[in-house]
């Protein structure tokens, strides 16, 4: 696994007496390091607090769920004349638990934070991820991503290219028949998450699934805390 693999001491950090390195804050990271094919409890539960001191104390945490395999994490900080950044693990186990950091970047601002397709280098440019080009990678390599994504769930998602990353998710017919074959139940774990792989979108303009929400298994809700978000990136 490449990047810096965190073994005992769990924490990173880093400090910056000049101003111009307040203003970006970009790294790779990815908490399950380990090659078992299902991630135990104890892996499950490793939870990494990145704090950001400045005038202020700024956190946020990224769980094993989300993080899973190597992902992008970019902010921008803000401006002050010392900024001081740590990374430490705050929750699971220190004996069987490996997590990782690479492309590590503190610095001027890099365009766009290179719109979540790469990452900043130390000359403050983007390099950028496959498939994507351009001073912020914000464009689309002709004819490396598909136009549409097609899903009726009724196999395993275990290598499906249709998604990035998933969380929580059962195949199976627990809530119901539309018509026949199964769904993607999500009910399990702290995390419940589909995230679809990149597609161009220039020629299309329309999303649509079936959708049931409410409590185990699959019932009406009973309450308006039954909430989920659909988010998109450009």
């Amino acid at each position: 696994v490449p990047g810096t693999r965190l073994l005992a001491t769990r924490l990173l950090q880093t400090q910056c007496a000049d101003p111009a390195c307040g203003t970006t804050l970009m790294f790779d990271l990815k908490l399950l390091c380990s090659n078992n094919a299902s991630p135990t409890s104890a892996e499950l539960a490793t939870v990494v607090t990145l704090t950001v001191y400045t005038g202020s104390t700024l956190t946020y945490t990224y769980s094993a769920s989300d993080y899973a395999t190597w992902r992008h994490v970019g902010l921008k900080l803000p401006a002050s004349s010392a900024v001081r950044v740590q990374l430490e693990q705050t929750g699971g186990t220190l004996t069987s638990t490996h997590w990782a950091v690479d492309n590590f970047y503190q610095g001027p601002a890099c365009p766009n934070l290179c719109y979540g397709h790469g990452y900043c280098s130390t000359s403050g440019t983007c390099v950028c991820d496959p498939n994507f080009t351009g001073s912020n990678c914000a464009s689309v390599i002709p004819g490396t991503l598909g136009t549409s994504i097609s899903e009726t769930f009724d196999s395993t998602l275990v290598g499906n290219k249709n998604w990035v990353s998933t969380a929580g998710v059962t195949i199976d017919q627990k809530c119901g028949l539309i018509i026949d074959g199964n769904s993607a139940r999500l009910g399990t774990g702290t995390s419940r998450r589909l995230e679809t792989a990149d597609i161009v979108t220039l020629a299309n303009s329309v999303i649509q699934f079936y959708f049931m929400n409410g409590p185990s298994p699959c019932r009406p809700p009973t309450s308006t805390t039954y909430q989920v978000a659909l988010q998109y990136s450009q």
